[in-house]
């Protein structure tokens, strides 16, 4: 959760907690860049740019390598979040080619669409469409079955701007490949349900949401229980883990922000 506003903020430039936040952005997922040839990936949008993850429905996604070859992605799922951000899960529509450099594209794709796929790349020190590298594996290993998640406490924050409030979450996982967490967060009295894909952040996850937004919210008072769906870059999912029960976030005592 925290990097979301990590990712907004760089849209803004520095500058005070009580600059507004960005009005659009897109991350990408997996942010390891060795993928195997037969990954899945996310593209999450921000803002106005949840626009861009709702046209998945009618047109395509697709990687290009460094001879043009096209392989078209496959959307599997739409996931909305409930403060302005949402998902959409691809696949691979073939298996890919061995030590091959891919870029990502959008059907039709908008100068803002292709601005928001810049990156920063530190090996060259240049701004470059987002991209992954295929090794020779032609597939992931399933995430570490004997991976723990434990509840840590909860957080809320305000700032000048706005506030942000988290049940905070350790996952200990085994393996050097990233791993993404199907989280499912329920609010008990109501039996409201959301479902969204999350990273570890040095081991902890965030189900929440920050000063600029995020997937998961929260009443004033009352409880919810969340799950956890391990999940490797390639879609592979681990044993899920039980219901966890926690307090609202608002019923901690809150912390100001600088």
């Amino acid at each position: 959760m925290k990097n979301i506003v990590a990712f907004l903020f760089l849209f803004i430039g520095v500058g005070s907690v009580q600059a507004d936040c960005a009005m659009s952005g897109m991350d990408f997922f997996p942010r390891q860049k060795e993928i195997s040839l037969n990954p899945m990936f996310i593209v999450q949008g921000y803002s106005r740019s949840q626009k861009t993850i709702e046209s998945f429905g009618s047109r395509k996604a697709y990687l290009k390598d460094a001879e043009g070859q096209i392989t078209e992605l496959q959307l599997v799922e739409v996931l909305k979040g409930r403060r302005g951000v949402s998902q959409a899960l691809f696949k691979v529509s073939g298996t890919l080619l061995p030590d091959r450099r891919y870029t990502l594209h959008f059907e039709g794709e908008t100068e803002a669409e292709a601005a928001e796929m810049q990156r920063n790349d530190p090996s060259t020190g240049k701004r470059e469409r987002v991209y992954w590298q295929t090794g020779t594996a032609s597939e992931q290993p399933a995430p570490d079955p004997a991976t723990k998640i434990t509840y840590v406490s909860n957080k809320w924050q305000v700032f000048g701007c706005g506030d942000a409030a988290n049940a905070v979450f350790k996952s200990k996982a085994g393996g050097k490949n990233e791993i993404w967490y199907k989280a499912e967060l329920v609010e008990n009295k109501t039996g409201e349900k959301t479902v969204f894909y999350i990273p570890s952040e040095e081991g902890k996850l965030w189900v929440g949401f920050d000063m600029c937004g995020g997937p998961f919210s929260y009443a004033r008072k009352g409880t919810y229980k969340v799950r956890f769906t391990p999940t490797s870059i390639d879609g592979k999912q681990g044993p899920i883990t039980q219901w966890m029960t926690f307090k609202s976030p608002y019923e901690t005592e809150k912390a100001f922000g600088g």
